[in-house]
């Protein structure tokens, strides 16, 4: 790259610094190139892109203190965000409630779906069991109805064990997988920097 071209490209890329700073810069490192003599591209080569040093000359200017502004309000943007905050409740907070009524429907119907499986499971369960009590007692007045009710209930209490263990599975594999979830898509939102 050539002298007039690096030199350029720098001042293109340092457009957001005070224009005395600019113009000292620019100087500065227009007489070093002018001093490397033909040895130019080797002193170009040393300098970095024009990239790196136009990064270079703004931590030299501003320091920590550049990084220290980032990110912080002055009093007229505090009193500009909390006013534009006071127009926009209005419209945000019903949103946000709509939003987070459907979330904790979600959860609710969830939570009875899993309910409802398990108690539904244990019912069929004890259901069961009553049903092949009675098969075995009437086992001798009437085998076939007798074998018939055994069958159903055997039937009844597979089904309601498995009810039982996806309620089971879910409370202890799922649950605690999306609340892991949960807390850190919320941490995320709290320390976002």
């Amino acid at each position: 790259m050539r002298k007039e071209e690096y030199l350029q490209k720098l001042e293109q890329l340092l457009y957001n610094i005070p224009a005395e700073d600019r113009y000292e810069a620019i100087q500065f490192y227009s007489d070093y190139l002018e001093d490397a003599g033909e040895q130019v591209e080797e002193v170009i080569r040393s300098l970095g892109t024009p990239e790196e040093l136009a990064k270079s000359i703004q931590r030299d200017l501003y320091g920590d203190k550049e990084k220290a502004r980032k990110g912080k309000l002055t009093a007229g943007q505090w009193i500009i965000f909390l006013i534009l905050c006071l127009c926009a409740a209005p419209v945000i907070v019903p949103i946000c409630g709509a939003v987070l009524s459907i979330i904790l429907a979600i959860i609710i119907a969830l939570i009875a779906i899993i309910f409802g499986a398990g108690v539904a499971g244990i019912a069929l369960v004890v259901a069961a069991i009553v049903l092949i009590v009675v098969a075995i007692v009437k086992l001798i007045v009437s085998p076939l109805s007798s074998l018939i009710m055994l069958g159903s209930g055997l039937l009844m209490v597979g089904i309601g064990l498995i009810g039982i263990a996806f309620a089971v599975w879910i409370v202890c594999k799922v649950f605690p997988k999306i609340f892991v979830w949960f807390v850190d898509i919320c941490s995320g939102i709290i320390h976002k920097k």
